[in-house]
């Protein structure tokens, strides 16, 4: 064993040993899938219509044509869903998430014996934001055979998503020590970096993009995270070189593209972001390459273009309602929250996301979202959950801070504003600006700190943006 591979072995085990991370109390049972439809004929061509000329439309089409000849055979089943999944990674298409899922549902069906049908399920469910159901179906495939690295992989991903993140450092250790690579490196790199750990985990990102893999998309996947990652720790031009040259290889990926976006926020190159996130949608739109395009047109004097981006967004949502496609309820609560619009929408939204509490994004999301409707005291009730345990990135910090000063104290929310400014000075860009206004406003962070002050009258929330 290697003495890199030996030392994240050891990071994880300190972390799954931790008390204080584990989220005690988790018991959603999972729902009930619905059964795929009983005409092959009608469901193939609907699927096959989303196939184009490259390598994942050709293994989506030979995998309809192996149907057609074999519809008994369950591995069948399994390489539909298998193509779909990998579709939808590349477009970002979140209405794929149910086709994958009936895929994986018939070879089930077929043959309940076939752990990589119970693994695509796992999959499929934690990408839909069912994480029990995710959990469920990655331990059916666990039953059949423990030795599963990728069942570990998903079910530590769902554990991340509910903050049980003892839980997905035992679940990221079994899928290292299975079979160290691009999957387990980058899963054990993000809960690094999620819990406050930068540096090994941008480390273990690094390990992930040279381990590399047989799918483009996945090494793409990487860099943008640590590109992210590397922009909230204020090394925008290091992140902006890094992806520029992946996107040199593979112009059109889309989370290669956000990046390249976010990066050049950093930079302050706003008209390249712009470009970014415009040729980004124009492939496939998605709400936070959206969300960022609109902040950027307010932030360069186009209201009216940042108005019609309102438009899209809530369209993007209606049409995912419409097709089932659940999981978004947060980012439209986070949206209008940051607009102060919708108000009453927003806090509806981020309460039916909040469904678990050691959950920090989901916290971070109701406690704004109280914030900016006026209900200051239950905001700050969640500020414990947004802050402890967990890496707040900037935007938590910055949400924090309005929150403390709402309640009167000002004294954390010198702290938190500097926190963020100094952690990345353009984390957004508006945002950012307000936050400088703000810390200009208070006053110099004092030399010693105190304990946050009871709550008093609370004082306006920010202007409308």
């Amino acid at each position: 064993m290697s003495i890199f591979r030996a030392s994240v072995l050891c990071l994880l085990a300190l972390l799954a040993a931790d008390p204080l991370l584990r989220a005690d109390g988790f018991h959603a049972p999972p729902s009930t899938v619905t059964a795929a439809p009983a005409d092959d004929a009608t469901y193939l061509a609907e699927i096959g219509a989303r196939a184009g000329a490259d390598q994942t439309g050709r293994a989506l089409q030979a995998a309809i044509g192996a149907i057609k000849i074999r519809p008994e055979r369950s591995d069948n089943w399994v390489l539909l869903g298998d193509s779909l999944r990998q579709l939808a990674r590349d477009t970002l298409d979140v209405t794929l998430y149910r086709h994958v899922e009936r895929s994986y549902l018939r070879a089930a069906q077929i043959d309940p014996a076939n752990t990589r049908a119970f693994i695509g399920l796992a999959w499929a469910a934690g990408a839909s934001h069912r994480f029990a159901d995710s959990i469920h179906a990655a331990e059916q495939a666990l039953k059949l055979d423990p030795d599963l690295p990728d069942a570990y992989g998903i079910r530590g991903d769902a554990a991340v998503e509910i903050g049980d993140y003892a839980a997905a450092a035992r679940d990221y250790e079994k899928m290292l020590d299975l079979r160290p690579g691009l999957s387990s490196y980058s899963r054990a790199g993000h809960l690094a970096y999620l819990l406050g750990q930068p540096q090994a985990g941008m480390g273990l990102m690094r390990q992930a993009i040279k381990a590399g893999g047989n799918v483009p998309e996945h090494t793409a996947w990487c860099v943008a995270e640590l590109a992210a990652m590397m922009c909230n720790e204020g090394a925008g031009f290091l992140a902006q070189k890094l992806v520029e040259s992946a996107l040199a290889r593979t112009p059109d990926n889309l989370a290669l593209l956000a990046a390249a976006a976010r990066a050049r926020v950093e930079t302050r190159d706003h008209a390249g972001a712009i470009a970014a996130l415009e040729k980004a949608n124009a492939i496939t739109p998605q709400h936070g390459t959206l969300a960022l395009l609109h902040d950027l047109y307010l932030a360069t004097g186009r209201p009216d273009a940042a108005r019609r981006i309102v438009g899209e967004i809530e369209t993007l949502h209606r049409k995912l309602e419409a097709q089932h496609v659940y999981g978004g309820e947060g980012a439209l609560a986070r949206f209008y929250a940051d607009r102060g619009e919708n108000l009453p929408l927003a806090v509806t939204l981020a309460e039916r996301e909040y469904t678990h509490p050691r959950h920090a994004v989901a916290a971070d999301t109701l406690a704004w979202a109280y914030c900016r409707a006026g209900r200051f005291a239950e905001a700050g009730r969640l500020l414990p959950v947004v802050l402890q345990r967990r890496a707040a990135d900037p935007a938590m910090l910055y949400h924090a801070a309005v929150i403390e000063e709402a309640l009167g104290d000002d004294t954390s929310a010198r702290l938190h504003l500097s926190a963020a400014l100094n952690r990345d000075p353009l984390f957004n860009p508006v945002h950012a600006v307000l936050a400088q206004k703000e810390l200009a406003r208070l006053g110099a962070v004092p030399a010693r700190t105190a304990q946050p002050a009871a709550a008093r009258k609370p004082e306006p929330p920010l202007p409308t943006l």
